[in-house]
């Protein structure tokens, strides 16, 4: 064996219980002229029960937990912010929540929101902005990899999630803010995936959509 063959596979060894670092690309990708982090604050957030597809229900609801809890340690004590379970209560209790319903069907094949029932939906949570979040697929998969270096092959591990959001503004039914969550971890032949559970990956998405919202820094 040449000493530079054994130089690359004692590295591989070594390196192979490194951890791969999560890595958070969450982003924003419009805000409308004119709207400022500082008219939700003014105005009031209320927070819309999570959208997800088939077979994402299992963390559909820790993500929506993630979103209060981050939002309700980083608002400001005068900002009304409403979580979703509050959220849908109202809109329950003013006979709503059917007509949401169907409005969100229709947004997801046409991008249309209903103005008028937004303006209703503003009036029965005394808030001018709602936070809407549609959650993507938990991603955890695998992909077989051929290695230069070593010359073999190796299972790349990829975990992650995203997940779209939008404010909306109740007065004219337009969306005037948004910001996508990218959050994964890949393995390759010299580190592996520490951590495949999706409350792991929705409370640190959470938290930056969050701070993205709010106009955080993150320190």
């Amino acid at each position: 064996m040449s000493k530079q063959l054994y130089f690359f596979i004692l590295l591989s060894i070594l390196l192979s219980g490194c951890a791969a670092s999560i890595m958070d690309r969450t982003n924003i990708s419009y805000i409308k002229e004119g709207f400022k982090n500082e008219d939700v604050k003014l105005n009031g957030l209320a927070f819309l029960p999570v959208v997800a597809g088939q077979g994402v229900e299992g963390y559909r609801r820790p993500f929506g937990e993630a979103i209060n809890e981050s939002m309700s340690k980083h608002k400001t004590k005068e900002m009304n912010f409403l979580k979703w379970q509050e959220t849908l209560s109202c809109l329950n209790d003013s006979n709503l929540a059917t007509n949401y319903n169907n409005a969100i069907v229709t947004y997801n094949e046409t991008a249309i929101i209903d103005k008028n029932l937004l303006n209703n939906m503003g009036v029965a949570t005394k808030t001018k902005y709602f936070l809407f979040v549609q959650l993507g697929d938990f991603e955890n998969s695998s992909e077989l990899k051929y290695s230069f270096l070593t010359r073999n092959t190796y299972n790349q591990k990829t975990v992650g999630l995203k997940a779209f959001a939008q404010i909306w503004d109740a007065s004219n039914g337009d969306v005037v803010w948004e910001g996508i969550a990218d959050v994964s971890a890949q393995s390759s032949e010299f580190s592996h995936v520490k951590d495949s559970d999706p409350q792991t990956y929705s409370k640190i998405a959470a938290e930056s959509l969050v701070k993205k919202i709010l106009n955080i820094r993150s320190k």
